[in-house]
């Protein structure tokens, strides 16, 4: 059996570690669900697993003693509670948030970046460092759902949207990131994420990316890794912008935030971070060919979108790199 890339990495005897799946579903109305089930230890060994909730900008964290959390190591399988997340489907029962979450959808007709010897996945050759604050996985780029979630007096039916899936895993998130994924673009199949963190490397630090574009038979997968380079990232009022040259294409993304949920991230294994998320955004997506050619054009809404820390850094970093 081959091992999953999202399967369970982690320990009960590590400490200063998180690891945490991400699990979010789009209704054909635009109604946004998530789900971030994971288990997080800190630097005493005293560990916690949790499932955070958001819908449509509402969050919540439920807590659970470690016990609660079990996961596969050979493939995409977590249950925490009563609840369980696997690659073809999630069974929530939450009954003490948000006035009671339960139900079940399944998921069919997955869509996976490549993953080989020479395809480790959306980090590249970084996902090999043994010794990196932070590892991210997209598991899922977009797949269809069925099925029914109740939330308090709310019935939403997932049947006929879209999903996604990823994951990260480490000690910590990083100091500053922007983050943002929308796989719900008007009449296409279009499929974005793009990140932009603050890595610690070697005692010092580096502003590194990774991201990709799928739709049709267009795919671009691109990071710090790469040919890519990261050509400008700005805060505007309501969101960001950024254009990405990955060398065959050009790709500009100027995304919005229309309200958003607070989150927990993991310091150093414990789960004490605010951070912010938008699940409602609005993505506004251009690809462009080495002469110019639109490749895809497309508005995308109900879009991730998280801009934690100092972007102003990130820029400047990035400005300095391309000076050298």
């Amino acid at each position: 059996m081959v091992r999953d890339n999202a399967a369970f990495v982690g320990s009960g005897k590590r400490r200063s570690y998180f690891e945490g799946w991400y699990f979010k579903l789009v209704n054909p109305g635009g109604a946004t669900l998530s789900f971030i089930p994971g288990m997080a230890i800190d630097r005493d060994g005293m560990g916690e697993a949790f499932v955070q909730v958001i819908l449509d900008g509402e969050t919540s964290y439920v807590r659970f003693d470690v016990d609660r959390f079990s996961a596969d190591t050979r493939l995409l399988d977590v249950t925490v509670g009563d609840s369980r997340f696997r690659r073809d489907g999630l069974i929530v029962s939450l009954p003490g948030t948000l006035g009671g979450v339960s139900g079940s959808v399944t998921f069919r007709g997955g869509r996976s970046l490549p993953v080989g010897p020479f395809h480790p996945g959306i980090m590249g050759w970084y996902r090999r460092v043994p010794f990196m604050e932070c590892y991210h996985e997209v598991v899922s780029v977009r797949h269809e759902l069925s099925g029914i979630v109740t939330v308090g007096n709310r019935t939403i039916d997932f049947t006929g949207g879209a999903g996604y899936i990823e994951k990260d895993w480490g000690s910590s998130m990083p100091r500053s990131w922007v983050w943002m994924q929308c796989n719900t673009f008007s009449g296409s199949d279009a499929s974005l994420m793009i990140s932009i963190a603050r890595i610690p490397w070697l005692g010092r630090a580096f502003t590194g990316f990774l991201g990709f574009f799928s739709q049709g038979d267009l795919h671009l997968q691109f990071g710090t890794y790469s040919r890519a380079r990261v050509v400008t990232v700005e805060e505007r009022s309501g969101g960001i912008a950024c254009t990405i040259d990955t060398g065959a294409a050009r790709l500009y993304c100027d995304a919005r935030h229309a309200g958003t949920g607070e989150l927990k991230a993991p310091v150093s294994g414990t789960m004490a971070r605010g951070i912010k998320e938008s699940v409602a955004a609005t993505l506004s997506v251009t690809v462009t060919d080495r002469s110019g050619t639109t490749l895809f054009s497309g508005e995308g809404r109900s879009g991730g979108l998280e801009v934690v820390g100092s972007v102003a850094e990130l820029a400047a970093k990035l400005a300095q790199r391309r000076c050298k």
